[in-house]
């Protein structure tokens, strides 16, 4: 059994995968085994991938339809035999010691390794540097206050232990077009107490090649979803550990805003009829999004629409909102 199950999601990514699995193949900790998952790619991915697997005796392919990086992620968990799991976007890269300085930081009963990464964008690499550290259960507040997991939550530069995933049945959820790497980081967090934060880098993300699902607007309903798996989600975390901390609560508030307002802008972004603008408008939790906007400094137009949400206007609000998008 390898130590270490890579799974790297495919799609349409010739033009860099190479890159990506050269890198993965030239680790110095050598005991893994590398999944590469072909999600239905119409180019010369799925060859690239079967010629790898052909070279090199780490590499499995795995050929699937179309079904979204989420559903090849959890091919991969369902495919994975290492004792730990570390995941790898197609168009990103590892310095050679990426595995070594993950797998030699699981002792002490750690359960889980963070490590951050560089962000390459038009050739300039930019690089976030955190102080290693071992964070008990009662520390987790940390993991917001200090280390910024409210937004880090991508599910690559981390390494997950595969009995601790299976037991508690963990997957992405395929639903979810955003925030669903999110909480199935949240979810693992929940299920531990020992994580070790890790401040070295060996991760290049590739932001030349940004995904612009966190851009895109889906359809209201969609975006409801992911509002209520996301709160769910960060809500159960903050329960089971205990996470009260006046900061880290402060970071979490302006998480949900992000979500609450991605519904907002898709009320106004899809073809709803305005008695169905008011159900959503009046079913919204807005905690989070009006604390957001206590700690900002406003212009006239956001005080307003501050005003109307707070006291529940809603039909000004909308009347207001459908203007705008008029003018624009």
């Amino acid at each position: 059994m390898p130590k270490i199950s890579v799974i790297v999601p495919v799609y349409n990514t010739e033009k860099y995968l190479h890159r990506c699995v050269d890198s993965i193949l030239a680790q110095t900790f050598s005991d893994f085994e590398l999944l590469l998952i072909n999600d239905g790619s119409k180019d010369k991915s799925a060859t690239i991938c079967d010629e790898y697997a052909a070279k090199d005796s780490r590499v499995s392919v795995f050929h699937k339809e179309n079904g979204g990086v989420s559903s090849a992620r959890n091919l991969g968990l369902d495919c994975a035999k290492g004792e730990w799991i570390t995941f790898v976007d197609s168009d990103d890269w590892l310095g050679n010691k990426y595995l070594e300085n993950l797998i030699i930081n699981v002792k002490r009963n750690i359960e889980l390794v963070i490590s951050f990464s560089y962000s390459v964008f038009k050739d300039k690499i930019g690089e976030s540097k955190y102080e290693s550290k071992v964070l008990n259960s009662d520390e987790f507040s940390l993991l917001f206050t200090e280390y910024d997991l409210s937004w880090r939550t991508s599910p690559w530069s981390k390494l997950y232990n595969n009995k601790i995933i299976k037991e508690n049945k963990l997957i992405f959820n395929v639903n979810m077009p955003i925030g669903e790497d999110l909480v199935f980081l949240y979810e693992y967090i929940t299920c531990v107490n020992k994580i070790y934060i890790s401040g070295q880098s060996y991760y290049y993300y590739f932001a030349d090649n940004e995904n612009t699902l966190t851009k895109k607007i889906n359809s209201t309903l969609v975006e409801q979803e992911c509002l209520y798996m996301v709160n769910k989600t960060v809500n159960a975390l903050l329960q089971k550990k205990n996470i009260c901390n006046k900061e880290a609560l402060d970071r979490v508030h302006c998480l949900m805003y992000s979500y609450i307002n991605r519904v907002l802008n898709s009320l106004y972004y899809n073809n709803l009829s305005r008695k169905e603008r008011l159900n959503v408008l009046n079913g919204i939790n807005y905690t989070s999004y009006l604390y957001f906007w206590s700690i900002r400094k406003n212009n006239i137009k956001e005080k307003l629409f501050v005003f109307l949400i707070s006291n529940r206007l809603f039909c000004v609000y909308d009347i207001l909102r459908q203007m705008k998008k008029l003018i624009k």
